[in-house]
């Protein structure tokens, strides 16, 4: 699943501006579907936590995921059981607030991000011979 989802479009820091504000706002939508978290009521709260989201990316390393990543981050979350391939399982982020916010994302993103590290990991290990 997260080698396909790799494969599939280009990754955040290769899109338009446009296209990154699109981006986000579809991954809020995503986020609320699956989490049941709310959405902004506002145009101006929206544009400021779309703004916020994009600034965190870019800043933690996330900026490499592809919109499906981000997806499926989404979707391993909603799972329960993180299976981590390095070893113990990750924690599911319980969704805590009223709306949508940084807080609830990066703690989503940062556990993808451990299973994607580790799963490179072993797949250069596998390349090298170990």
């Amino acid at each position: 699943m997260i080698i396909k989802a790799r494969v599939s479009g280009k990754s955040f820091c290769e899109l338009s501006d446009l296209e990154k504000r699109v981006a986000v706002d579809q991954m809020m939508f995503n986020a609320a579907a699956i989490s049941g978290c709310g959405l902004p009521q506002t145009e101006m709260f929206a544009s400021i936590i779309a703004e916020q989201i994009c600034l965190y990316l870019t800043e933690f390393g996330h900026d490499v995921f592809t919109e499906a990543e981000f997806l499926l981050a989404l979707q391993l979350n909603a799972h329960g059981r993180i299976k981590n391939p390095a070893g113990e399982d990750l924690t599911q982020v319980t969704f805590i607030g009223n709306q949508i916010n940084v807080s609830f994302l990066a703690k989503i993103f940062n556990n993808y991000a451990t299973i994607r590290n580790n799963l490179d990991g072993m797949i250069k290990n596998k390349i090298d011979g170990y």
